[in-house]
C-alpha cells in the first residue's frame, strides 16, 4: 500500500529542513556585523590612550618644574618625585568603571568578530568558549561594583548564545547565536558608550563608587594651563635656562595637547556613533532581509574610528625632556 504523505508531514519535514540548514540572516546582515564588530574592536584601543598621554603630560610638567627650581635641595627632589610618580600610576589605573566598560567592549567586539566571521564553522572552539566566558565574568563583576548596572540575566544569555552556536555546527546556528547576541547585547553597548562619553566629555563624571570627578576634558584643560604657566615660570622667563631644546621641548609638548585633544574628541564622536550603530543593527537583525550595503549608521562608525585612528597616530610617544 503506498503511504501519501500528509499535508502536516510535509509542513513539517519543511520546517525541520529549513532549521537545519538554512540561515536566519543574510549573508549580507552577518556582513554588516562583522564590519560593526571589527570598528568597535579597533575603538576599544583608543579611549585609554587619552587618559595615558594626560598621565604622561602631568609627569612631564612635575618633572620640569623640579629640574628647573633654584631651590630644591636633593631632598626635595626625591619627594617631589615620588609624589608625581604615584600620581602617574593613579592616573594610569582608570576609575573601574571607565577601565570595565572598555573590558566589556573588547570582549563584546572580539566574541562578535568570531561569531560573524566567514570560517565560523572551522574557527568555534576554546578561544571562542573563552572569551564568551570573559564577558559573562564581567558583566557579573561590572554589576557588583557599578551603580548604572547591566540586565542581571545578560551574563547568562551570553552564555547560553554561545553553547547553542557550539551544539551544532551550521550557518543557522551561527546565524541564529548572532541575532540572539546582538539583540542581547545592545543595552550593554549602549551603557559602555554613555559611561565612555561621560568619562571622556563634560565637566565631570560619577565613579563607580558614585564620587564625582573631572572629566578628562577637564584634566586635559588644566594640565595644559598648568604647563604652560609652570614653564614660562621656570624656564621661559630665565634666559640662562633658555636654548633650542629647551623651547623645542615646549613646542612639541604644546603639539603633543592639541593632538591628545583631538583623540579625545574623535573618541567620543565614535563612542556616539557606537551607540547609534548598534541600536540600528540590533532593529535590522530581528527579520531577515538582504542588504545592499553596509548600514548607513555602521559606515558612520567606521569612518568616526578611522578619524580617531588618524588623531592617535598623530601622538609622537613620549616626548624628550631638555
Amino acid at each position: 500500500m503506498k503511504i501519501v504523505p500528509t499535508k502536516t508531514f510535509i509542513l513539517s519535514l519543511v520546517i525541520i529542513l529549513s532549521l537545519s540548514g538554512c540561515a536566519v540572516l543574510t549573508d549580507s546582515q552577518v556582513k554588516n556585523i562583522n564590519a560593526f564588530a571589527a570598528a568597535a574592536k579597533s575603538y576599544s584601543a583608543f579611549p585609554s590612550a587619552v587618559a595615558r598621554q594626560r598621565a604622561e603630560f602631568h609627569l612631564h610638567s612635575e618633572i620640569t618644574v623640579v629640574s628647573q627650581s633654584q631651590f630644591a635641595d636633593a631632598d626635595d627632589i626625591a619627594r617631589r618625585m615620588d609624589s608625581a610618580r604615584k600620581s602617574y600610576n593613579n592616573m594610569i589605573q582608570l576609575s573601574e568603571k571607565f577601565d570595565l566598560s572598555l573590558q566589556l567592549l573588547q570582549q563584546y567586539a572580539g566574541l562578535l568578530t568570531r561569531l560573524s566571521s566567514d570560517h565560523y564553522i572551522t574557527d568555534l572552539n576554546a578561544p571562542t568558549t573563552s572569551l564568551g566566558e570573559n564577558l559573562s565574568s564581567l558583566v557579573a563583576t561590572y554589576n557588583k561594583k557599578v551603580k548604572d548596572t547591566l540586565p542581571s540575566s545578560l551574563g547568562t544569555s551570553i552564555s547560553k548564545i554561545i553553547l547553542m552556536a557550539g551544539r551544532v555546527l551550521t550557518r543557522h546556528r551561527q546565524t541564529s547565536a548572532l541575532k540572539e547576541f546582538v539583540l542581547a547585547a545592545d543595552t550593554l553597548v549602549q551603557v559602555t558608550a554613555r559611561n565612555l562619553v561621560s568619562v571622556l566629555d563634560g565637566e565631570t563624571f560619577t565613579d563607580a563608587a558614585g564620587r564625582p570627578l573631572p572629566s578628562l576634558k577637564t584634566l586635559l584643560s588644566l594640565e595644559k594651563e598648568f604647563f604652560i604657566q609652570s614653564y614660562k615660570r621656570s624656564v621661559l622667563s630665565d634666559s640662562s635656562r633658555t636654548s633650542y631644546w629647551s623651547i623645542k621641548f615646549y613646542y612639541d609638548e604644546l603639539t603633543a595637547y592639541d593632538n591628545t585633544e583631538a583623540l579625545r574628541q574623535g573618541v567620543v564622536q565614535a563612542a556616539k556613533s557606537l551607540a547609534l550603530a548598534h541600536a540600528e543593527l540590533a532593529k535590522n537583525v530581528k527579520q531577515k532581509k538582504e542588504l545592499k550595503d553596509i548600514i548607513g549608521q555602521t559606515q558612520q562608525l567606521i569612518t568616526d574610528v578611522q578619524t580617531a585612528g588618524s588623531a592617535f597616530s598623530s601622538l609622537s610617544g613620549l616626548i624628550k625632556l631638555p
